[in-house]
């Protein structure tokens, strides 16, 4: 009995020891496998936070767009198609958030821009998202849960965010949504982006149309789409509060640098300057920031000709030149400032259409008025009695000192310089526009009397006063190869050798000071309508050269 109680316990031992072998060895693997599949989990998430590749490009390129692709053969409703806009803008939103930030606050800097436009079938969305994903780009599909209008999963709204070129080599061969309301009337009806009539009525109905926009929303009284486009709103509107700051226009202008440049600034003094640039319509203005109002100037935000620019009048006269290019390049991200305008000529070899372009200009009007008698001698000075009539001797205006100006900048001490030159690479650029063809006629009666031409190699004179005396041209083409004569143009290179940007100037000769008064005869106009085209030209080659050198 004994011998059969050890050998029960000894088979019951071993029995348990068996099963306990058999339990533990389950349990490892089911340990090891749910182990496993926990590393896959983990190691998906975190490929799931990798940056995408349009972060990258962030950092290079500030122009970044949305465009919403519907499907039109859906025939979904407005309010359902406005819906269906905000899900696949909101999916593609918290998409970004971790993955592509910069991207992101691109695209919200620039004003959140959204084109709507359309497909017609789930066939052709999906390739489009396959192009899109080919250049890695960034989409977000809406699969819509099928409770009202269209059937269940089916795929309504595409999203697509990105460089504003990259996504419209996706989606620029479609045709924009627009959508009629039909209850206008007699009234003229107004074609409606689904995205814009979302934001006009959740920021600011505007003013001529507020029942339209109403219509447009409230088409189909969906309420919980509506509550969720508002949540969607609420959430943008945040994210762009954080931008504000002090300044009233901190917000614009913030915008306005990370939406597009760095600009060329064009300076000019006056209107009659400003009519050859808006006569060409080259000029294509921003269309979410057209012009910015400060300190009094009107800055005109655009693109001539693909150029980023930004083109400011200056008023005349040295201040209003300095304090204008200061706002300019304080404010704005300018990477060169290209001045142009009329000036009058020194030098009896130019004439009237023929621009001029010095490589440095100096502040005539700067002197020290000596007293009469002073033995003080100048390096360069005007002495009134050699002007007198009939005949030379001493007058009690006594003489004139030219001096120089002080030039501050952030390289450098405290200068003192008589010539101010433009920028040594942009003037070396401007050789190639040397024989350029030059208009001669304002009309086909009235014409120079020379073939205008681009003269390089002056020198230019600044002072706040109009140079008409005949004797005062002489003597500064004599004593200063002075050419031209204008009241801003060295203000200008001042400013722009202070803040250590780089300046050109393009002078059309309006009048040739003792002359036969041409620019009587009308012809002034054609200064201005060949500095600009000189103007025009340089900013192709710069832009050119910026392009080559990127």
């Amino acid at each position: 009995m004994l011998d059969l109680t050890w050998l029960s316990a000894l088979l019951v031992g071993a029995g348990c020891l068996a099963f306990g072998y058999f339990i533990g060895a389950r349990r490892q693997a089911r340990f090891l496998v749910s182990t496993q599949a926990s590393n896959k989990i983990v190691s998906k998430k975190n490929r799931a936070q990798e940056p995408l590749e349009i972060e990258k490009l962030a950092d290079i390129i500030e122009d970044f767009k949305m465009v919403l692709v519907v499907r039109n053969d859906l025939k979904m409703g407005k309010g359902k198609i406005a819906a269906q806009c905000s899900h696949a803008t909101l999916g593609l939103f918290k998409k970004l958030q971790n993955r592509a930030p910069k991207a992101l606050s691109r695209w919200e800097m620039c004003g959140q821009v959204k084109v709507v436009v359309k497909t017609e079938s789930e066939e052709d969305m999906l390739a489009l998202q396959g192009r899109a994903k080919s250049t890695h780009l960034p989409t977000h599909i809406t699969i819509d849960a099928g409770r009202t209008q269209i059937a269940p999963n089916s795929r309504t709204v595409m999203a697509i965010l990105g460089p504003a070129e990259m996504v419209d080599d996706v989606t620029g061969g479609l045709k924009l949504y627009l959508l009629i309301n039909k209850t206008c009337g007699h009234q003229t009806c107004v074609p409606l982006l689904p995205f814009q009539i979302l934001v006009h009525f959740y920021w600011s109905p505007p003013p001529p149309f507020p029942s339209l926009y109403l219509q447009g929303i409230m088409a189909v009284g969906y309420q919980r789409e509506m509550m969720f486009i508002v949540v969607v709103m609420t959430m943008l509107v945040q994210r762009s509060l954080q931008l504000r700051s002090s300044h009233p226009m901190h917000d614009n202008v913030d915008r306005v640098n990370h939406c597009g440049g760095p600009y060329i600034g064009l300076v000019l003094a006056f209107p009659a300057e400003e009519v050859p640039l808006q006569a060409s319509g080259l000029f294509v203005p921003n269309p979410n920031f057209p012009v910015l109002q400060l300190s009094g100037r009107t800055f005109n935000i655009g693109k001539i000709k693909n150029v980023d620019v930004i083109y400011v009048m200056t008023g005349e006269q040295t201040v209003n030149a300095a304090l204008t290019v200061q706002a300019l390049l304080q404010v704005f991200n300018v990477r060169g400032v290209v001045h142009y305008g009329i000036a009058g000529a020194t030098n009896s070899s130019m004439t009237v259409g023929d621009v001029g372009v010095p490589d440095s200009f100096a502040f005539t009007s700067s002197w020290k008025w000596l007293e009469f008698g002073s033995s003080e001698k100048g390096e360069k000075e005007m002495r009134f009695g050699a002007f007198n009539v009939p005949r030379e001797g001493d007058n009690l205006l006594s003489k004139i000192e030219f001096t120089p100006v002080q030039l501050y900048s952030n390289e450098r001490a405290v200068q003192e310089l008589f010539w101010y030159p433009v920028d040594t690479h942009w003037y070396n650029i401007a050789k190639q526009l040397e024989g350029m063809q030059l208009e001669r006629c304002v009309n086909a009666s009235l014409c120079a009397p020379k073939e205008p031409k681009v003269t390089l190699g002056l020198k230019g004179s600044t002072a706040n006063m109009f140079v008409a005396n005949e004797a005062y041209a002489n003597f500064l083409f004599k004593e200063f190869s002075i050419s031209t004569a204008d009241e801003e143009s060295a203000a200008v290179v001042l400013t722009c050798l202070s803040n250590a940007v780089p300046c050109i100037v393009f002078r059309g000769i309006s009048d040739v000071a003792g002359g036969d008064k041409l620019s009587l005869a009308g012809l002034s106009s054609l200064a201005a309508i060949n500095a600009f085209k000189v103007a025009l030209k340089f900013i192709e080659l710069i832009s050119k050269t910026h392009t080559s050198q990127s």
